[in-house]
């Protein structure tokens, strides 16, 4: 991924649209209850961040990337016993998709302990599973799921139904050639991925999981278009994770004061819920939708 101005995706020159110090970010992520050891202060934090976005990929990326590497997600594990969830909107909504199209096999890169690849064992789904964190590799293991690391993965003969990659290609630092890479190594006819996305909620928030080490890009539903026309690929089914009044509340618990943007605090309940609702009935996509994008694709033979 590059580090300067221009659009990783598009080449495309972008707009700088905020700098901050790591220092700003770990002392942010100390709010979320995982204060960064000295180690990773001194390996992810010891720099500013600068972040760009362009209009015309819908792409919103960081520089310089730091991509985050296994004792990273490692820590967050350890501290944040929601990061590796099972009660997702994306899990859910992924395996109906998969499920009502008959997909039979699927590769998931980036499944962590195997959430979704229990989900869709319980679909009668045939799942393997490829993942960066060794201690998330040995839970799944134990747990009887098919997940392996990169370098130990058997790669299919005859290809997969479905490619997934869930909340995955905002931690890679070069998104298209990865993508291309396991395209090419599994073969499927479907790819699905989630992303976190800039055109809801969490575009909004001060949230340090957005921000490097963690995420290197964001995406639109802009972007998710883009994508499929550089990957050749048919957008069958786009959409995004909704959010409700008790998910904003939630979210904005963990803002400073309470507050986004020019919006009334959280102590102005009443005023708050008012502007939430309005925004709503006018079609706000930060008071519509929360966090995630999701997108399947059809590729074409030989992608």
């Amino acid at each position: 991924m590059t580090s300067s101005d221009v659009c990783p995706c598009s080449g495309a020159t972008g707009r700088l649209t905020g700098v901050h110090t790591g220092a700003y970010w770990a002392n942010a992520l100390a709010r979320l209850g995982a204060l960064p050891c000295e180690p990773l202060r001194n390996r992810y934090y010891a720099r500013d961040y600068r972040r760009w976005s362009s209009a015309a990929s819908g792409l919103t990326w960081f520089s310089p990337p730091g991509a985050a590497e296994a004792d990273f997600y490692e820590h967050l594990a350890r501290h944040l016993p929601w990061y590796y969830s099972d009660q997702r909107w994306d899990f859910e909504t992924a395996a109906a998709l998969l499920h009502g199209r008959g997909v039979q096999t699927v590769v998931e890169l980036g499944c962590g302990p195997g959430g979704f690849l229990r989900m869709l064992q319980n679909r009668g789904i045939k799942a393997q599973g490829v993942e960066l964190n060794p201690t998330a590799v040995a839970e799944a293991r134990a747990a009887g799921l098919d997940v392996t690391t990169e370098d130990q993965f058997p790669f299919p003969r005859e290809g997969v139904d479905a490619l997934v990659l869930l909340q995955v290609l905002e931690h890679v630092p070069e998104p298209l050639e990865f993508l291309r890479r396991w395209i090419a190594r599994t073969r499927p006819r479907l790819l699905l991925v989630a992303v976190p996305a800039s055109d809801t909620l969490l575009g909004r928030l001060g949230d340090p999981l957005v921000w490097p080490p963690h995420h290197l890009t964001l995406r639109s539903r802009h972007a998710l278009h883009c994508l499929g026309e550089t990957l050749d690929a048919r957008l069958l089914s786009e959409q995004a994770s909704p959010l409700s009044w008790h998910g904003f509340m939630r979210a904005l618990a963990h803002e400073p004061d309470g507050k986004l943007g020019a919006l009334p605090s959280t102590r102005h309940r009443h005023a708050l819920r008012v502007l939430f609702t309005c925004a709503r009935l006018l079609g706000c996509n930060w008071a519509k939708y929360s966090h995630t994008r999701l997108a399947l694709y059809a590729l074409s033979p030989g992608s």
